[in-house]
């Protein structure tokens, strides 16, 4: 038995280093470094959805909300600038998308909106052009204004309706408005299946990396059932019974994806993505196996490896379209649970898609193992 396991790993071993000697196969490797490299610099530096310039004219409420909004973690950089004339000349040479502009009399302007029901501008916003996320950035500027707004409000209405009975003071006013105020926040963020709360990463740009890492594992697999494929043609297995071929398709190709799953994930935990280690590890090794035999089978069906290297591109363009890599619209996609990417990075998140990962192992082993019944009942062609 001992015996027959080091054959085993000699042989394995054999595969992985023919594998290591293919040009081609080490180019497709390179690649995963030089993405996770060239993202770390593309993060390090600005990588915020907007750039917002923030100027205030000396007012306690403006300069307040620019303090407030300099100090929070978010998706949108802001940056502040000491007079109008300087956030009008960065915005010209696009170094921002928006200035904010808070005037020296808005406490007097909130006053009068609440005073006499009226809807005057608070907040001068000053933008090249209009774009989906400048307006979302507007829902920021709303919250940031809208706690000194209903104050405003509420003292307006006390004195208002109650100022001929009595005579509040301002500190008594502050007291009940804040003793009335919720504590915490209404909005709770947790990851999927996670008993703890997480942060939103402003890093944007990594949410869709390891989606394009998982599709360059299944460029590796397809790499390595082409090189299969070849040497087949070449008479390389020919001392194999044809039924058997399956054996070492499946240790090249296996040897491939192991590699580049390794490097994958050791690019991914050194770019600090924060997902649980044993979750990681369970969803990778689930994945290397879907993508082993979703590779075996496309090279099933191809036949030979020029078929398969023609295939190729659009296999990865489907899976590109189709899985969840950049946007989650499964009902817009329609082939995505055939796609073992899709599960995936969908199972990093949720622990149920390991469930479905196994699953889907399971069947597509089942249409391997048919479909490689079938080939042998075929009679062999020239060339395969």
């Amino acid at each position: 038995m001992k015996r027959k396991l080091r054959n085993f790993a000699v042989w394995f071993l054999m595969l992985s280093k023919r594998l290591l000697l293919k040009p081609g196969f080490i180019i497709i490797l390179l690649l995963i470094p030089l993405s996770v490299f060239a993202l770390k610099i593309g993060v390090s530096g600005n990588s915020s959805v907007l750039s917002v310039g923030l100027y205030s004219e000396g007012s306690e409420i403006g300069d307040s909300i620019v303090d407030e909004l300099l100090d929070r973690d978010s998706i949108i950089n802001f940056v502040k600038y000491h007079s109008e004339e300087d956030a009008r000349q960065a915005l010209l040479s696009e170094k921002i998308d928006s200035a904010w502009i808070f005037p020296e009399d808005i406490e007097e302007k909130i006053k009068r909106n609440a005073k006499y029901g009226t809807m005057k501008p608070l907040v001068k916003v000053i933008e090249r052009e209009s774009a989906d996320s400048l307006e979302m950035s507007h829902e920021l500027l709303y919250g940031s204004i809208h706690p000194y707004v209903a104050y405003s409000n509420y003292t307006s209405f006390i004195e208002e309706k109650y100022g001929q009975q009595i005579t509040p003071s301002l500190e008594d006013m502050e007291y009940h408005y804040n003793k009335g105020a919720m504590s915490g926040t209404l909005i709770e963020i947790k990851v999927l299946g996670d008993e703890k709360s997480e942060t939103v990463s402003k890093d944007f740009l990594t949410f869709p990396l390891r989606g394009m890492l998982s599709l360059v594992i299944v460029l590796c697999g397809l790499a390595s059932v082409m090189y299969f494929l070849s040497d087949k043609k070449n008479g390389r297995f020919d001392w194999l019974p044809s039924p058997l071929h399956i054996i070492p398709a499946f240790g090249s190709c296996f040897a491939g994806i192991l590699i580049s799953s390794f490097t994958v994930f050791v690019s991914l935990l050194l770019l600090g993505i924060d997902t649980k280690i044993f979750t990681e590890i369970s969803a990778m090794l689930l994945y290397m196996i879907c993508v082993c035999f979703f590779c075996l089978i496309c090279g099933m069906l191809s036949g030979t490896d020029a078929r398969l290297g023609a295939f190729t591109p659009f296999i990865m363009i489907i899976m590109l379209v189709q899985c969840p890599i950049f946007l989650n619209m499964d009902s817009a996609r329609p082939l995505w649970f055939l796609l073992p990417p899709s599960y995936y990075l969908y199972a990093v998140y949720d622990s149920r898609y390991l469930w479905y990962m196994a699953i889907y192992a399971v069947v597509s082993l089942i249409v391997l193992i048919g479909l490689n019944c079938l080939s042998k009942r075929r009679p062999a062609k020239n060339g395969n």
